[in-house]
């Protein structure tokens, strides 16, 4: 479809959700000059924070993706907006979706931003920024696993009917997604305590996409 602005794609490892992920980035039906990944830090606190890499090019296995530099400098130039090199070291929620986004599209400039840990004031911040710097030639990917459950994610609400309980938990929040209620979304997280990795891209691109409704 040549109507699709943004997507929501899944990071685990391609043995798990790469099928998922493909068939997001199989929809898109043209070309972008610009991508915007937003993915969440697995391992760096960061509190209100963004951070986007000081940095011309990311290699991948299927060569070399240029970084949109002046979008990324226009960024920098809010607070919330940082350039901290260890929240992007070993930090696979926006690498792996690279290779497809690649294959896909072929040539466009990305703008690699991984999330901290952020309230929601900064999140409709973030939200308003963005809105303010795309264009139609822009595409942004919110990276975001839902339930993790299990004692390895301290995460166990119930014992009894898992799949369909999971099933349910992720698809309450995903009604929150379906209207673009990044407000609804977060406090549902709170209230449920849903391991929803990527909550906060996924919020900021609510945000964002809001702002001309």
């Amino acid at each position: 479809r040549e109507d699709i602005i943004a997507l929501v794609l899944p990071h685990a490892g391609y043995a798990y959700s790469g099928p998922t992920a493909a068939y997001g980035i199989k929809s898109l039906g043209r070309d972008y000059r610009r991508v915007i990944v937003i993915g969440p830090t697995h391992r760096l606190p960061m509190e209100d924070t963004f951070s986007v890499p000081r940095a011309t090019h990311y290699e991948t296995p299927l060569e070399e993706v240029p970084l949109d530099v002046e979008f990324i400098a226009k960024l920098l130039a809010y607070p919330l907006f940082q350039s901290i090199p260890a929240a992007h070291q070993q930090e696979h929620s926006v690498q792996i979706e690279l290779p497809l986004l690649q294959h896909k599209l072929g040539d466009f400039k990305l703008v690699p931003i991984v999330a901290g840990q952020c309230s929601r004031e900064i999140v409709a911040q973030a939200g308003r920024i963005l809105a303010g710097l795309i264009d139609a030639d822009t595409l942004v990917v919110a990276s975001s696993d839902f339930t993790h459950y299990g004692p390895q994610y301290r995460y166990v609400p119930f014992r009894e009917s898992i799949p369909e309980n999971i099933r349910k938990l992720d698809m309450d929040a995903f009604e929150h997604i379906r209207k673009l209620d990044a407000a609804g979304l977060l406090s549902y997280r709170d209230r449920t305590q849903a391991t929803i990795c990527g909550c906060v891209p996924v919020a900021v691109l609510l945000d964002m996409l809001g702002q001309g409704t």
